[in-house]
């Protein structure tokens, strides 16, 4: 029998992300909440980054709260009154308590306008007290002035007391306070200070009561009889003499037995939390508000301290600063005291909920919550890259799926070849070693990449810059980073128009329309054709409000011409059909011609057929497989997107054992249209032809093939005869790595290829034509590497030639000739382990690189980093004191980091919490990192001063790229800053910039997307 639940619990519970309104909508600009804004803003910035001018105002209400319970206890001493008519103040008090009930009003009016939810804070016990206790002082404070008979009635100035306890509550947690106190103490003092509140609240009472319906009770005899009654249950040595007062003693014992005999399951509770076996309960920490729940995500792992606060200012960054979103944190092992002390924030503490436990334990899930949870991230010991922690991801998604099914999973897994194994569980997955060596290559090709991309990763808000006119360069960088990317519903005016005609339009508005997701969910960059069937569009903007103006403004534009031109746009899905029409008859042309000369196009047609995860056409190599093996092979390296489950067949071509099989058998690198053309309508019809080519294909002609295939490393002792080369070196061979069985060596292997393939591939998109040197000790992997280099079809004449060496002897470095490379990258291939650190042998090549060049070259040296601690150690460094106290604050003000010489796993992480707020992120990232195909890349790089025309603002320069069909989307601009000489001609990258930007043509260069 279902459980059925009433309608006022369904009223309070909250439902899921996708049956709520989404929180991106404008909602958070809404013209009621502008008023406040900026008050509000101000006092969280007090609260976060100038704790010492808000822990003062806190001391201040403190001191008021003490002064006016002070003065309400001398007074009853003193009046010793028996009527509520008789409590005489006198007149230096009753000021003092007037004036203090003015400043308690206007201070809970404050607060009410800066609260969020209003109206639970309008019903709320200390609402009700400052009611009880300012409204009635105020209005005999009023009475006074005509009559002084007014000074003697009686206000609950005691009741003051539960202020008071707030107040104390919030201290305690104050940064000065809790890095010098234990968590169980503290938590002790807050159960002992609401005690307080409670037993204050009991002897005022009964002394006033007492006093009125009998004799005269001062305040210390209540205070000894509520002790008493509290600690005996009743049978103290003092009675209440009055009925009344005897009624109250009867409701003041079970006040004490529901405060005292609870203490010890309070204790248990201090000491579970003591030890983050914690449960979550719902992110309300007002006890009148306990059965309200808040959305929560829950995000699991084991992360280093700053990977843990770079996730949790990502989540509450920008426009998500008012969001009442709580996070579960869950790790495996304790968290550590960084990671206690950052939870602890004023900002985030009631937000952030630390647990121990484990994703793959039910039981664990249900104290977090996870059936009524918005979405579960699973990150694994992000401080590893090993290939076999994507199986424990797999084991603790498959776990969460069967707990509750339609919780959204988001996933980072560090190989491809486990994407499919979770296909029907999850929601997103960030392949972050697959985009970690995409970006370590696509930076040697285009240096200043790292930063344009990963700016674009995380929500940035930073504070007024305080830079003079010759540190504009700064003032330019911060308003870069205060760009973000936002994908809102295309209107339905903005159907069928030119895409290039509306980025101009965006360009106008200080907006950079960068593509749109079409109706199949794919992300298209800078496409070619019109946008009829377009869903979203993604665009880069200040603010989400800015971005969403400017779609209604254009809109409202192109409304007056909307119906004519509506009526010659094609259908929605008119112009795929076309599409697949032509791939149909070319490839019935390519067909008919080749006759009986199966050689070559069988292979490839093997290859047309794509899945939903393959965002390239896989160009699978035949390597004389049945054709239910064959068909069944797909990408390695494909892009997540909506998956399906996949038979067992599909992943036998990404076995160890199938890669070395598949070295030494026949492979075709004949290129067809049917592997460029095919699309979803025209695939059985293609596979039809495919598979009866396929079954006329005799085993000798694929025996003939076998001398056809050769190497894709080629060994050299030097480089001294190549100029703009690139250099790869791979320290991996000087890292300590797991122990490993034969069968996992070879995983291992695999690994080791994908890294180099992955590092190697934007270089060749970028630049066919020059050539790659790597620089490594072990090249065990080289068969993997052949089977990764035919599958993709690189370029067999031009292979990659390694030197065996290791980039610790400076011996070696000079053999690559660095003197006449373009560009040079430092990395780790394969699974490292994470004992021990690699920065240090990083630093060590550098350093090297360094001396051989005598200074910084200038050519980009790319580095990767395990970490973000050993980021300032990486020359150049920032001479400037201003500007390296923001390099302590957040890592994007490292000069490292700012020309793009920096890179790190960790700076991906926010991609995945991302998904969270705008599902197609991940897709654009990866278009934007890995190309539009394998052989077209999707971000390049123009020198202004290339251009014929003449350029004088950016305006200029969009008008000019938009004619040639390119999309700008950032400008690359030197540094001059003589604060800073070793970054003084260097380059930052400044996204989006205002259209009315005075642009160097001789020395800017330009970002841009080439036509999808």
């Amino acid at each position: 029998m279902k459980k059925r639940t009433s309608s006022w619990l369904g009223w309070m519970r909250l439902g899921r992300r996708t049956d709520r309104p989404q929180v991106f909508a404008d909602k958070h600009y809404g013209h009621s909440e502008l008023r406040f804004r900026s008050l509000r803003k101000f006092v969280e910035f007090l609260d976060q980054r100038h704790t010492r001018v808000s822990i003062f105002g806190l001391l201040a209400h403190t001191t008021m709260e003490i002064v006016s319970v002070a003065f309400y206890v001398w007074t009853s001493q003193e009046a010793a009154a028996t009527s509520v008519t008789e409590f005489t103040w006198s007149v230096p008090v009753f000021v003092v308590e007037v004036v203090l009930s003015i400043i308690f009003l206007l201070a809970w009016i404050g607060l009410f306008f800066l609260e969020q939810d209003k109206k639970a804070y309008l019903i709320s016990w200390l609402s009700l007290v400052n009611a009880l206790t300012s409204i009635p002082m105020i209005v005999i404070g009023i009475g006074a002035l005509r009559d002084a008979r007014w000074r003697s009635a009686w206000v609950p100035m005691y009741l003051r007391v539960w202020w008071l306890c707030d107040c104390l509550s919030v201290l305690i947690d104050y940064p000065q306070i809790a890095r010098h106190t234990p968590e169980v103490w503290r938590e002790m003092v807050r159960y002992f200070i609401r005690l307080l509140a409670v037993m204050c609240t009991c002897i005022g009472t009964h002394q006033i009561v007492e006093s009125c319906t009998g004799g005269y009770v001062d305040l210390y005899d209540s205070l000894y009889l509520i002790i008493a009654a509290f600690a005996t249950i009743g049978f103290g040595d003092i009675t209440a003499s009055s009925t009344l007062a005897r009624i109250l003693m009867v409701a003041f014992i079970v006040i004490g037995i529901c405060f005292f005999l609870p203490l010890f399951q309070r204790l248990a509770a201090i000491a579970e939390r003591s030890q983050f076996h914690n449960t979550f309960s719902g992110g309300s920490a007002s006890w009148l508000r306990r059965g309200w729940t808040h959305p929560h995500v829950i995000i699991c792992g084991q992360f280093s301290d700053l990977s843990v606060e770079l996730l949790l200012r990502n989540f509450y960054a920008g426009w998500r600063k008012y969001l009442d979103t709580c996070i579960v944190l869950m790790s495996p092992e304790e968290h550590s005291p960084e990671v206690r002390l950052a939870a602890n924030l004023p900002w985030l503490k009631g937000r952030v909920t630390l647990m121990v436990g484990d994703p793959a334990t039910p039981k664990d899930l249900k104290r977090a919550k996870a059936r009524h949870a918005d979405a579960i991230f699973l990150f694994g010991d992000s401080r590893s890259s090993a290939y076999y922690q994507d199986y424990t991801i797999i084991a603790q998604s498959v776990a969460v799926s069967l707990y509750d099914p339609n919780l959204p999973q988001h996933l980072l897994l560090h190989r491809n070849c486990t994407v499919r194994q979770i296909s029907p569980y999850a929601a997103s997955v960030l392949e972050v070693e697959r985009i970690l060596h995409h970006l370590l290559g696509l930076s040697m090709a285009h240096p200043g990449v790292v930063p344009l991309i990963v700016n674009l990763l995380r929500t940035y808000e930073s504070l007024p810059s305080d830079m003079t006119l010759s540190r504009h360069w700064v003032e330019q960088y911060e308003y870069s980073l205060r760009n973000d990317m936002y994908g809102l519903e295309i209107p339905d005016a903005l159907r069928g128009r030119e895409f290039r005609v509306l980025a101009r339009a965006f360009f106008e508005k200080d907006v950079t329309l960068i593509g749109i997701l079409n109706a199949r969910s794919t992300v298209q960059l800078n496409p070619r054709e019109l946008v009829p069937n377009a869903k979203k569009l993604i665009l880069i903007a200040k603010t989400m409000k800015v971005a969403q103006d400017a779609t209604d403004a254009i809109a409202r534009d192109y409304e007056q011409t909307f119906g004519e031109e509506m009526l010659v746009a094609p259908d929605p899905d008119e112009h795929d059909r076309a599409k697949r029409r032509r791939a149909r008859s070319s490839c019935r042309a390519d067909f008919s011609s080749s006759g009986s000369s199966l050689d070559g196009d069988v292979g490839d047609s093997n290859g047309a057929a794509k899945h939903r995860g393959d965002r390239w056409p896989r160009q699978t190599a035949h390597v004389g497989a049945p054709w239910s093996v064959t068909r069944a092979a797909k990408a390695a390296d494909s892009k997540r997107s909506p998956l399906i489950r996949l038979d067992g067949a599909a992943a036998m071509l990404e076995s160890a054992d199938n890669l070395a099989r598949a070295s030494t058998l026949s492979v075709s690198l004949q290129p067809t249209s049917s592997s460029i053309h095919a699309e979803d309508d025209g695939e059985d019809e293609l596979d039809a032809r495919s598979s009866s080519a396929g079954a006329a294909l005799s085993p000798l002609s694929s025996a003939g093939a076998c001398g056809m295939r050769c190497e894709a490393l080629v060994r050299i002792d030097d480089a001294f005869d190549f100029e703009n080369h690139f250099v790869i070196i791979d320290l991996s061979s000087a890292k300590a790595k797991d122990e490993s069985s034969r069968y996992a060596q070879e995983a291992v292997n695999t690994a080791v290829a994908h890294d180099i393939f992955h590092v190697t591939m934007p270089v060749r998109q970028a630049y066919p034509a020059n050539d790659v040197v790597l620089l490594t000790n072990d090249v065990s992997f080289a068969p993997y590497f052949d089977y990764y280099w035919s599958m993709h079809r690189q370029d067999s004449a031009n292979p990659v030639k390694y030197i065996s060496g290791c980039g610790l002897n400076t011996a070696d470095l000079r053999r690559c000739n660095l003197e006449r490379c373009a560009g040079c990258c430092v990395f780790y291939a394969g699974d490292i382990s994470r004992s021990g650190s690699t920065s240090a042998m990083s630093m060590l090549t550098v350093l090297s690189i360094n001396d051989i060049l005598h200074g910084i070259p200038a050519f980009p040296v790319v580095v990767e980093l395990e970490g973000l601690a050993n980021l300032p150690l990486f020359p150049p460094h920032a001479e400037d004191p201003r500007l390296r106290s923001k390099a302590e604050i957040d890592f994007v003000y490292e000069p490292n980091f700012v020309i793009g010489n920096a890179v790190s796993r960790i700076m991906l992480f926010p991609a995945l919490q991302r998904t969270y707020f705008m599902g197609e992120f991940i897709d654009v990232m990866d278009v934007l990192i890995s190309g539009h195909a394998p052989d077209t890349p999707a971000l390049a790089r123009l020198p202004l001063s290339l251009c014929e025309a003449e350029l004088q603002t950016y305006e200029d320069v969009v008008a000019y790229a938009l004619k040639l069909g390119y999309l700008p989307i950032a400008l690359q601009r030197c540094i001059v800053d003589p604060r800073n000489p070793s970054i003084n001609g260097q380059r930052f990258v400044l996204t989006n910039p205002p259209r009315a930007l005075p642009v160097r043509q001789q020395t800017d260069l330009l970002f841009y997307i080439t036509p999808g």
